[in-house]
């Protein structure tokens, strides 16, 4: 399928991100595709042993002994058995259709974030379909990061025509409803005990199209995200707090001076520490009475 070729909206480009680019000039979208064509090149001169596959797919088992870096490293890898790498051609075309205009709309730093984190959300909707059907096979492609760009394309453009073979022009929308029923039926035969032919990760694209839309629909930002990530408050937030005082308004109102009997003061002293250290309810109807004399009587002392 292709874009018909007309000009971008002046404002989708000047977003506040801005398009950045490496320092050679390449696009991220073109970055990336690059990238997977490198891995893939890899995986062609290893396909004997298999070793890059092993250790870069996505597992459950590989998941369970600590491997994290497979729920992004899997996104960078392709079918290699088949004749041609239809696998690897299919993902980066789709990718290249639509990451060219989300780029350019979200800016290239927060296009590469989404799309890492789409990779890594839709590997881990493909482990949660795994358990959920006793079924936790290995996944690799980038199937899912792909269809995430193609979702948040067409909520941004949904009147957009892409031509199917070159020929009959499609609105985006219309496409994108397509590819999930496409993954979702597959997924509802399977519940139903009726799992069709193929080895499609349909799983992985329903949770990258999931994670498409609530990006569009809250407005989410990847980069916003990081940069008001504080790691010094993460860390503080684990360590052990200070002990909580009670604020007592109508006490700290008084003023503690020499027209305040010292012995009022030391019972009140002993007996707000009893608040703080056993609460409030630990008090009896005595002390309780106490403190709302003492605070009515000295409320306002200057």
């Amino acid at each position: 399928m292709g874009i018909d070729n007309r000009r971008y909206m002046a404002d989708d480009a000047a977003s506040s991100w801005g398009r950045r680019r490496s320092q050679s000039g390449w696009s991220m979208v073109t970055t990336l595709i690059v990238i997977n064509v490198i891995v893939f090149l890899l995986q062609t001169l290893t396909w004997r042993t298999g070793l890059l596959e092993y250790w870069l797919r996505l597992s459950f088992d590989g998941l369970l002994h600590g491997q994290i870096w497979r729920l992004t490293t899997y996104d960078f890898l392709h079918q290699t058995s088949e004749g041609l790498p239809l696998h690897l051609l299919f993902n980066m075309w789709l990718l290249y259709l639509a990451g060219r205009r989300v780029e350019d709309k979200y800016g290239s730093n927060e296009f590469l974030g989404f799309y890492l984190l789409a990779g890594v959300l839709s590997g881990i909707g493909f482990i949660l379909w795994g358990l959920l059907t006793r079924n936790p096979s290995p996944a690799i492609g980038a199937s899912g990061a792909v269809v995430a760009v193609m979702i948040v394309y067409a909520m941004n453009w949904p009147h957009e025509r892409w031509y199917i073979w070159g020929i009959l022009p499609v609105p985006v929308m219309i496409l994108a409803g397509i590819a999930a029923a496409l993954d979702i039926l597959p997924m509802l035969r399977e519940l139903s005990g009726n799992p069709g032919p193929g080895h499609v990760a349909h799983a992985a694209h329903v949770g990258g199209m999931l994670f498409g839309f609530l990006y569009v629909k809250f407005g989410w930002r990847v980069t916003t995200l990081l940069e008001s990530w504080d790691s010094k408050k993460w860390k503080r937030s684990f360590q052990r707090r200070p002990q909580l005082k009670v604020h007592h308004p109508e006490l700290e109102k008084r003023t503690i001076d020499e027209d305040v009997p010292k012995e009022v003061e030391n019972r009140l002293d002993r007996i707000l520490q009893k608040i703080s250290l056993e609460g409030e309810k630990s008090l009896t109807d005595e002390e309780r009475h106490f403190l709302t004399e003492t605070s009515r009587r000295y409320r306002n002392r200057k």
